[in-house]
């Protein structure tokens, strides 16, 4: 066991990092270390003592204290979780690979299939279990940060960082967005041609019908391109679909070609957990989920000792995560997700690899994978 959990550590994308020369060096600076962190928590802890949220009290949010947990005391941010029906709305076309099939020709679905999101024509049939993700925002903990999402099941804290969303997904986590930004106010030929100009801002309901009308007629290229379009914002970035605008960029990004190299799993990651993170509270009614919703669904299955056979089952054991699961019933009722995957029972969660189990057969492989997003 412990030749098991070294060999996995050392192939952690984030413990590799720091591996090498620094593990040198560690043992050295131990002390100074141990001396900075404790005086800065200390300190940090001594400002925060007495500090209560109160612009959350004021929206009705049920929160705990900014200081460390005592012995017994709560560390959820809701004490208290609604007791009303909750609606969560998520807009991810599940549908979109049927979608594809029926627009494209062979040969044009045979290009997008060899595109970076190719690797998505293989996934199983999988709906977004909306009140998975509700139960999530139910389990999490003061502690999360717009960098990781904390949830407890069972006493185990689970940590949902972008490293567990490139393990499921296979997308491009790393990055900067800015570096992509060019002059828009040039000339686009795919706005130019399907959207009524260049000066335009299309909406997505607007890509929707552009899609759907199939208005690149007999040209495979355009057809690719718009299907790229339609695949980021239908599936990848999961938004209200008249209330958003596409912007100018992703047009320029897709027609330059320069869209396989942008960090598109960076940016879903971000709008989904900033559409989680410290939101519910205990009067809301509704939630919007941004982002990719599915990865953290799919997160959530491989952490879970017990997964409900009548919900998903899994299918294989690939790289990216998101291929080897299938949905079963599409919308699980809360009370049943609580009353299973999340049932306070002492059942231990999996937690291997940050949650994300990688067997030994598949170590290279996996290395091979990090290699080709990071």
């Amino acid at each position: 066991m412990d030749a098991e959990s070294s060999i996995k550590r050392r192939h952690d994308p984030v413990s590799m990092e720091t591996m090498g020369d620094e593990g040198s060096k560690s043992t050295k600076r131990k002390d100074v270390v141990d001396s900075s962190i404790s005086e800065a928590s200390l300190l940090s802890i001594e400002k925060r003592r007495k500090v209560i949220d109160v612009s959350s009290v004021s929206k009705g949010k049920n929160v705990v204290e900014d200081v460390p947990s005592k012995a017994g005391e709560s560390r959820f941010f809701l004490k208290d979780p609604p007791t009303h029906s909750v609606h969560m709305s998520c807009n991810t076309n599940v549908e979109v690979f049927k979608d594809l099939k029926d627009k494209l020709t062979d040969k044009q679905h045979k290009i997008f299939g060899e595109t970076c999101f190719g690797v998505f024509t293989q996934m199983q049939h999988c709906y977004v279990q909306a009140q998975i993700l509700r139960c999530c925002m139910v389990r999490e903990l003061i502690e999360s940060t717009p960098d990781a999402f904390l949830i407890d099941i069972n006493g185990n804290e689970l940590r949902f960082s972008i490293r567990e969303f490139a393990i499921i997904t296979g997308l491009k986590c790393v990055g900067d967005e800015d570096a992509f930004k060019v002059n828009c106010k040039g000339r686009n030929r795919i706005l130019e041609t399907y959207f009524g100009g260049s000066k335009k801002i299309p909406s997505k309901a607007d890509l929707i019908e552009c899609f759907t009308d199939k208005n690149w007629g007999l040209n495979d290229a355009d057809a690719v391109k718009i299907v790229v379009l339609y695949f980021i914002h239908t599936y990848i970035l999961s938004n209200e679909k008249n209330a958003v605008k596409i912007p100018r960029l992703h047009f320029d990004l897709v027609e330059s070609g320069r869209y396989v190299d942008y960090p598109w799993g960076k940016k879903a990651f971000n709008e989904l957990i900033k559409s989680m993170t410290h939101k519910m509270t205990f009067e809301k009614k509704i939630y919007r989920l941004h982002g990719m919703p599915l990865a953290m669904q799919v997160w959530l299955y491989e952490c879970c000792s017990f997964v409900d056979a009548t919900l998903v089952v899994k299918t294989g054991n690939n790289i990216p995560r998101m291929l080897n699961w299938m949905t079963i019933e599409s919308q699980p009722s809360f009370k049943e997700l609580m009353d299973g995957m999340f049932k306070e029972d002492n059942t231990p969660v999996k937690c291997c690899t940050q949650h994300c189990y990688i067997s030994f057969l598949h170590v290279f492989k996996f290395l091979l994978f990090l290699y080709f997003i990071f």
